[in-house]
């Protein structure tokens, strides 16, 4: 690993096979929840606000547990906004040489023989929450996470809530580890429900 930053360009990494657009769907979804978030927050502070002033007996330690319910709602809500919005401005494009991705309005170049390292998280979790006996027969889910490292040492970390479909990158980036030799580091998490 050395410390210079990755000197290729976009153009030098050759036509994109594949583009992704954030959905706008999923970023709707999660503004409204965001928003609902606060609104709920700012209702149940205003509540609270109108019960004090008329003098309604309420105990200190339920009021202190209210008012951290509303700080975390409110905070929460707004992480959410936050989110959104960095996730608005995420796009990626996989092309033969390599990928690129913006985000928050910066372009960031990751050239497949600049790349060092790549760590696969394999997570098999449970379709519907059980416990028991009906945990051993609940049918799991598969989802597969990536964090590449570039040989500066800047990261990428990718997974379903980032990149929904994100076989488009996985299987390009392992024939290009296979054909370069990158280390490829892989932990499973859960267990695999079988019939």
């Amino acid at each position: 690993m050395n410390d210079k930053p990755s000197q290729r360009t976009v153009a030098s990494l050759g036509t994109p096979i594949y583009t992704h657009v954030s959905r706008r769907a999923n970023i709707a979804a999660g503004v409204i929840l965001g928003l609902a978030s606060i609104g709920g927050a700012v209702a149940l502070g205003w509540y609270r606000v109108s019960e004090m002033r008329f003098g309604a007996a309420v105990e200190f330690q339920d009021q202190a547990l209210n008012w951290l319910f509303v700080i975390v709602l409110f905070a929460g809500g707004a992480a959410l906004l936050v989110w959104m919005a960095m996730l608005l401005s995420f796009q990626l494009w996989v092309c033969r040489e390599g990928f690129y991705y913006t985000w928050n309005r910066r372009t960031h170049v990751f050239a497949w023989e600049e790349i060092t390292e790549v760590h696969e998280t394999i997570a098999h979790e449970p379709v519907l929450p059980a416990k028991g006996l009906a945990k051993r027969i609940t049918p799991t889910q598969t989802r597969r996470s990536y964090l590449i490292r570039r040989c500066d040492g800047k990261t990428f970390s990718v997974g379903v809530n980032t990149l929904p479909s994100v076989s488009v990158l996985a299987g390009p980036l392992k024939t290009a580890a296979e054909r370069l030799d990158i280390p490829w580091h892989t932990e499973e998490h859960g267990r695999r429900t079988s019939f």
